[in-house]
């Protein structure tokens, strides 16, 4: 009932119309503000009424942009970092360690054993190059296969400034000649990698500081390549053992064993061991500092097993990250030599980001467009190479031995896949440039554990990172106020009544819009005539009776209706009368 009286007094209201002007709500506004600068406006005279809308003008321009800066700086979610320290027993890292060399050599040479005798050969005719500028004759068809994936390629240049490209594995007969010349005459020359597509219409050349480099980096490129065709318990059996690997262990000065350690089959170095991974949930504490109670390894290398165009360094790989992480080991390893005893210490920084709009982190990594293909926790360098070996397996057709596969791929080999090393190559140019998706999709979390690479804490000290946020929501109103009090004098009520004006002039202005529609349908709708209205003597005209017209000649009256009927003549007043103003009719006489 209610709601019907209200749309009654609605309706009402909009066919009175409004019972203001914009004029007279503006002057009420500026008498009953609480602000200064208006009431001034309205109340002195005209000079000072001129000079205080100037000032009043200029107040207003001055708090908007004021206002603008704020509201801008609140929105770029600026955060601030406390540092805290503390002191408590805190959960050891996981350390991964591998041998340098992946696999035993006497288990792998019968594997190995084509591809390292064109490692000879190819090292042989780069030092015949280097001593006299040539190159021995083309190989049989069967060795140039290998140039499918990657070939070993000498680039030299004359001192003109031209390039010569010289194939070291595979020459034809042309190349050959052309390579044998005087080397007083040439330029300078380097050995690099060349890539190329399957129809080889696009090469790209992977450049290195020295020749036991990119003989190194070809060698593993083809050794992959093996790889891919073997089982991984073929690939188990090859790699180091863990009784013949680690030989003694102790942690916070009690003996731990192979069972303190979880296998892990790393495609770089072979099977490696986690010492604390976590992966059951159970992480070992250490609430005392000193290298006497932290982790000591002695590890057995095998030297003198070493492959010897693979590693060329004997020692120790070793990681130390957060339990339940996957260990990448190429890219954040630290080295340890043989013949040498390594402490290294332990601080930790646990840094905690804030997320959402403040910093580009994720907690989980469930917010990130990318699978995981590590069964581990999420971090930045598993959720980059998953979607590297997405975009291997998209646009390669294959995946790369290093990362695991999505389902229904299958690893990058030489007779399925002979180009795959140029496509490989060509996405790993995109991050190098930091011109990658991955980079644009994947997350930083924002609870990271930064462990400096060490094996005991030197002190039982921590310290905690924290974002916060620099500008909270309570602080924006504040400045906002301030702002608009210290220039105008106002306060947030101020603010409402402006608003209640503005109000009122937005329901002033429906009511004439409303009020001007239906006039104009009213008009619309009444009967439009094409001649021009009837003037004051064509009005009378139509009025005269018809019964006291004269008549005609011949004695008869035309009439417009048989039956009309007789009217009555109109009366004779003095006062239709028109006379002079000099003669004045005296109508008493």
């Amino acid at each position: 009932m209610k709601v019907g009286q209200y749309f009654n007094c609605a309706l009402h209201r909009l066919k009175k119309g409004p019972g203001y002007t914009y004029t007279e709500l503006l002057v009420w506004y500026c008498e009953n503000t609480n602000t200064h600068g208006p009431k001034r406006i309205v109340t002195e005279g005209p000079k000072k009424r001129a000079v205080w809308f100037v000032l009043t003008l200029a107040f207003t321009g001055l708090v908007c942009w004021q206002w603008g800066i704020l509201i801008q700086r609140y929105l770029a979610w600026e955060v601030k970092v406390n540092l805290r320290t503390g002191f408590k027993a805190m959960d050891f890292p996981a350390v991964t360690v591998c041998n340098s060399n992946p696999f035993r050599y006497t288990r792998s040479k019968q594997l190995l054993q084509h591809l390292d005798r064109l490692t000879r050969l190819a090292l042989e005719r780069i030092y015949v190059y280097s001593q006299n500028g040539t190159i021995p004759g083309e190989l049989p068809s069967s060795e140039t296969d290998w140039r499918q994936v990657a070939s070993l390629v000498i680039i030299e240049k004359n001192d003109q400034g031209g390039e010569t490209v010289l194939q070291v594995l595979g020459l034809d007969q042309n190349q050959t000649q052309s390579a044998t010349r005087d080397r007083s005459r040439t330029g300078s020359y380097k050995v690099t990698m060349e890539l190329c597509n399957e129809n080889r219409s696009n090469c790209i050349y992977r450049n290195f500081s020295s020749v036991p480099e990119v003989m190194s980096e070809w060698y593993y490129l083809h050794y992959m390549t093996i790889l891919s065709n073997t089982s991984r318990s073929e690939r188990q059996a090859m790699g180091e053992q863990g009784e013949d690997f680690i030989l003694a262990c102790l942690f916070g000065g009690q003996p731990c064993n192979l069972d303190n350690f979880t296998q892990l089959m790393h495609p770089m170095y072979g099977n490696c061991y986690i010492f604390n991974w976590g992966s059951d949930g159970k992480i070992l504490m250490s609430s005392n500092p000193g290298a006497e109670f932290g982790l000591k390894l002695v590890l057995d290398i095998s030297q003198d097993d070493y492959n010897p165009f693979l590693s060329f360094a004997a020692g120790a790989r070793l990681m130390l990250h957060q339990p339940n992480t996957y260990p990448f080991l190429q890219d954040l390893g630290l080295y340890a030599r043989a013949g040498a005893e390594t402490s290294i210490g332990i601080f930790v920084d646990e840094i905690v980001r804030l997320g959402g709009s403040y910093t580009r982190c994720t907690f989980d990594g469930s917010d990130v467009n990318v699978k995981s293909l590590f069964n581990t926790t999420y971090t930045m360098q598993t959720c980059l190479r998953s979607c590297f070996q997405d975009q291997m397996v998209q646009n390669c057709g294959c995946g790369h031995q290093n990362y695991p596969l999505p389902e229904g791929a299958h690893y990058c080999n030489q007779q399925d896949n002979p180009s795959w090393g140029y496509c490989y190559y060509s996405l790993r140019e995109q991050i190098e440039v930091e011109n990658s998706k991955c980079l644009e999709i994947c997350k930083q979390p924002c609870k990271p554990s930064v462990l400096k690479l060490n094996l005991y804490f030197q002190e039982i000290n921590f310290r905690t990172i924290q974002e916060d946020p620099a500008l909270t929501i309570d602080w924006l109103p504040s400045q906002l106020g301030g702002q608009f009090g210290f220039w105008m004098g106002g306060s947030i009520l101020c603010i409402v009544e402006l608003m209640e004006i503005l109000i009122d002039c937005l329901w002033i202005t429906v009511i004439k819009v409303v009020k001007w529609c239906v006039e104009r349908r009213s008009r619309r709708a009444r009967p439009h005539s094409s001649q021009p209205p009837p003037t004051v003597s064509q009005s009378i005209e139509e009025h005269v009776n018809d019964g006291f017209q004269p008549e005609q000649e011949g004695g008869h009256v035309e009439r417009p209706c048989a039956l009309a009927i007789p009217g009555t003549p109109p009366p004779q007043y003095d006062s239709l009368l028109i006379y002079p103003i000099n003669k004045v009719v005296n109508t008493w006489d």
